[in-house]
């Protein structure tokens, strides 16, 4: 999410766009801090991370308005398995202010297995779901019974993601090829 000169807040690849020139109007990877105090600052802005993540939120619905030709007021929202209360409290909060009717919080390890189809799978498998998203990596023991995938465990490491590897990654070969 990027502040504008002009004052305007962007989102996406507008956002990341702006990040280039103003770097200091720009912040990335807040999702974990949900639920908290802290404050980040766009410009001359001050925002939460629940504000933040209404701006975000906000373009995602307006996106699938313009995709789906309909309004958009109900919606599944996939969360880091290692999100506590107070941060699913907290983004509820910000699915209702960016006009958005929380039907149900799903772990984003069970959101990879149904977008790949396990529920639909053989009865009694199991499963092992590792997602090393961006900024976490979190893991889901699940079951199948006849179509119905059943999370027998699930933890998550909010600080350890795809991001942390990718920078290893560049500074090691930074340091090997200086």
């Amino acid at each position: 999410i990027s502040m504008a000169p002009q004052g305007e807040v962007l989102v996406g690849k507008t956002a990341k766009e702006n990040s280039l020139t103003h770097p200091g109007s720009t912040v990335a990877r807040f999702k974990h801090q949900i639920g908290s105090d802290t404050q980040f600052t766009l410009g001359r802005h001050k925002f939460n991370t629940i504000e933040l993540s209404v701006f975000l939120l906000g373009s995602l619905k307006r996106d699938a308005e313009s995709w789906l030709g309909e309004p958009v007021s109900e919606a599944v929202i996939s969360v880091p398995a290692s999100f506590n209360a107070a941060q699913r409290k907290a983004t509820k909060m910000a699915c209702e202010l960016a006009g958005l009717k929380v039907e149900q919080f799903i772990d984003e390890p069970m959101a990879v297995a149904l977008a790949y189809g396990l529920h639909e799978g053989p009865d009694d498998a199991k499963y092992l779901i590792m997602d090393l998203g961006g900024g976490s990596f979190d893991l889901s023991l699940l079951d199948n019974h006849g179509g119905i995938l059943e999370v027998r465990a699930s933890t998550g490491d909010h600080q350890l993601g795809g991001r942390d590897f990718t920078e290893l990654l560049m500074a090691d070969f930074l340091a090997k090829n200086g």
